[in-house]
């Protein structure tokens, strides 16, 4: 989620200090913070130029801990969080790492270690036995590579693809029609794109394996939790197979692990991915807290809440200018998109 402030905004809030006084307001107790990937200019040539791009360099990470490290925040694990929402001793951050990619533990987990930071890790089930397809992935290549996409599968349409803003509505276009599908993602998909590309085995080496993953969570400061079975939209599934993305993705990764899982983030978890009905599900399975990706920071009031525990997702444009960290650790961007509202669980 970016966020681009004007010039004359920044300015503004720079120079007189207002976000110091939303601070008091929106973001004077905790925050989580989510990432996916990290990693270094020139990694993977095929991820460069992405549509969807959200990663971080090693370095813009770097740059994120060190504001928040150099303002007094502890850094801090979701098993502290519930604890610290009852009798907080400072304001205090959590880093969330969605998806399980490997990049997370060749270039991300070495910048935390520097601040002695927790690293939290959301994984899918399917991921660590290889068996998912990043779909994702492979509908930004496509789209990427060509001028125009022409499918049946959603009334016959044609979406041009020849400007960047039009490759980013058809991605939106084609991302929205497939989460919400009946058939399930990787079956439309399938279908959508199947005149452009059949390499649904694109990708996987992206993702932790394992092995990688049990030498993970052996390190100390590593929590790891379940991100569902296959990363599927559970609101869209019916009530017995959404409980299974819970049940059965906890019950496979303590297989895993060894030991019990506590944490649980919801994939995409935005209002539409993730409502009451998860919430209780996640409870239910018996996960201490659950995550989302509404834009908002932590008060007491979501001791209440554990399952429905919001987000900042930090957009890269900060590190081509560091300052708009302030803009999502001082509760600018949540003032923003939740109208005032502090505490967004519906």
């Amino acid at each position: 989620m970016g966020f681009h402030p004007s010039a004359l905004l920044k300015q503004a809030f720079l120079k007189i200090g207002f976000d110091h006084i939303l601070r008091h307001i929106y973001a004077d107790y905790g925050t989580i913070l989510c990432f996916h990937q990290v990693y270094p200019l020139g990694y993977r040539s095929e991820l460069q130029k992405r549509i969807s791009d959200t990663h971080f360099t090693p370095e813009g990470l770097d740059s994120v801990l060190k504001w928040f490290s150099e303002q007094g925040y502890e850094f801090v694990s979701m098993d502290d969080v519930p604890i610290l929402l009852r009798k907080k001793k400072k304001r205090f951050v959590a880093l969330t790492f969605d998806d399980g990619y490997r990049d997370n533990l060749l270039y991300a987990l070495p910048v935390l270690k520097q601040y002695d930071a927790p690293m939290n890790i959301y994984v899918s089930t399917a991921k660590p036995e290889n068996n998912i397809v990043l779909w994702i992935f492979i509908l930004d290549r496509v789209i990427t590579e060509h001028n125009d996409i022409t499918t049946d599968e959603m009334g016959s349409i044609n979406l041009p693809c020849r400007t960047i803003q039009e490759k980013k509505a058809a991605f939106s276009y084609i991302l929205d029609h497939v989460l919400f599908h009946p058939d399930g993602q990787l079956n439309i998909l399938k279908r959508i794109l199947g005149p452009y590309n059949n390499e649904i085995g694109l990708y996987k080496d992206l993702l932790i394996k394992e092995y990688e993953l049990q030498e993970l969570d052996r390190d100390p400061i590593v929590f790891i939790g379940a991100h569902g079975i296959n990363h599927s939209n559970i609101a869209a599934l019916s009530d017995e197979n959404a409980a299974d993305q819970f049940v059965k993705s906890k019950n496979q990764l303590e297989t895993i692990l060894g030991h019990t899982v506590r944490h649980f983030a919801y994939p995409y978890g935005g209002p539409g991915y993730a409502g009451q009905r998860e919430f209780l599900l996640a409870a239910d399975a018996g996960f201490i807290t659950a995550v989302t990706t509404r834009h908002a920071h932590l008060y007491p009031a979501h001791k209440e809440h554990l399952t429905a525990l919001p987000r900042i997702m930090i957009g890269p444009s900060v590190m081509n200018d560091p300052s708009l960290i302030r803009f999502y650790a001082h509760g600018v961007t949540s003032l923003k998109i939740n109208r005032g509202r502090r505490i967004i669980v519906k």
